[in-house]
């Protein structure tokens, strides 16, 4: 674990104290630059009025100082935004702590409260577990994250409402790194209000219905019944069965076995081949040859043409 020694920690709070400094400087500078524009504002609204009065409302010169007022309030809005943000104070950490930190605005500048920050691994779409954050009425946010051990697992900053309806996902990874802070300014097209915690588990996949079916006969075309067929998954660790059926008195069979559609959509079907045995257990046919791949939710062996069955 990296240490700061007592020499550069002391150069580490003299260069933290300097941008403190800084920060605040430029607030008061913004503050400053503030009230010349209400003074200068004010002057404008008293010229209006003399020429309005002087020429009419619709004069050239009273609609150029209209348009100046009105990009003026434009520009409090902003100032006022810049000054909140630059009274934020500088974020400090330790050695064992990153800081993420930043704001999120709309299309006009001005900060989203009530939405959701956090973070997301690179090879899943579930939260890493440091903690989210709900931007204020600045839109700001700030997320520490405190540990001995870090990884180098690249994490991708995500921004939800209210209804868990991911607005922005970052398309470049960021790696935790201890003792810095790292910073933000999104700016959104829309939003929603209102902040509850990030989803930390992954919503339930789905299980459906796939089907095995065919018809198990003898060379003259006569079903025969009350074998046993069952249905494998090559795909997986030992081969395990996924279901097995008697044929019907026609030979007919028909194998229900539950599918899973994963909580992103994906659907993958077993490797799939059949067996057909006796009531001993002799193996009168196999496709185990011929494996489906991927099956669908439908396979149909049609007519399987068994030539010798010896317990018959």
């Amino acid at each position: 674990m990296n240490r700061k020694l007592p020499e550069e920690q002391d150069r580490f709070n003299k260069l933290d104290s300097t941008f403190t400094t800084l920060d605040q400087q430029r607030a008061q500078g913004l503050e400053q630059l503030k009230t010349m524009q209400v003074m200068h504002n004010t002057a404008l609204e008293q010229e209006q009025k003399r020429l309005s009065a002087k020429y009419g409302k619709d004069h050239p010169r009273v609609q150029t100082i209209a348009s100046r007022l009105t990009y003026n309030q434009g520009l409090f809005r902003d100032l006022d935004e810049e000054i909140g943000r630059s009274q934020i104070p500088t974020p400090s950490v330790d050695a064992n702590t990153w800081l993420a930190h930043g704001f999120v605005l709309d299309g006009k500048g001005v900060g989203i409260e009530g939405l959701t920050i956090s973070f997301f691994d690179g090879q899943s779409q579930w939260i890493r577990a440091i903690g989210y954050a709900c931007t204020d009425s600045r839109g700001y946010f700030a997320i520490s994250y405190k540990t001995e051990q870090p990884d180098d697992q690249p994490l991708f900053l995500n921004i939800a409402d209210k209804n868990q309806r991911s607005l922005y996902r970052e398309p470049n990874a960021r790696v935790v790194k201890l003792g810095l802070i790292d910073f933000w300014q999104i700016v959104l097209s829309d939003s929603s209000a209102d902040c509850p915690p990030p989803v930390s588990d992954p919503p339930p996949s789905q299980t459906i219905e796939g089907v095995v079916s065919g018809r198990v006969i003898d060379p003259n075309q006569r079903g025969i019944p009350k074998l046993t067929v069952t249905a494998f998954n090559a795909a997986m660790v030992g081969i395990p069965r996924i279901g097995s059926t008697l044929t019907g008195d026609k030979g007919e069979f028909k194998i229900v076995y539950p599918r899973t559609i994963s909580p992103d959509g994906r659907e993958v079907g077993p490797d799939l081949f059949i067996a057909v045995t006796s009531d001993s257990g002799t193996v009168l046919f196999s496709s185990r040859d011929a494996v489906r791949r991927n099956a669908k939710r439908e396979e149909d062996y049609g007519e399987i043409v068994i030539t010798s069955f010896l317990d018959r």
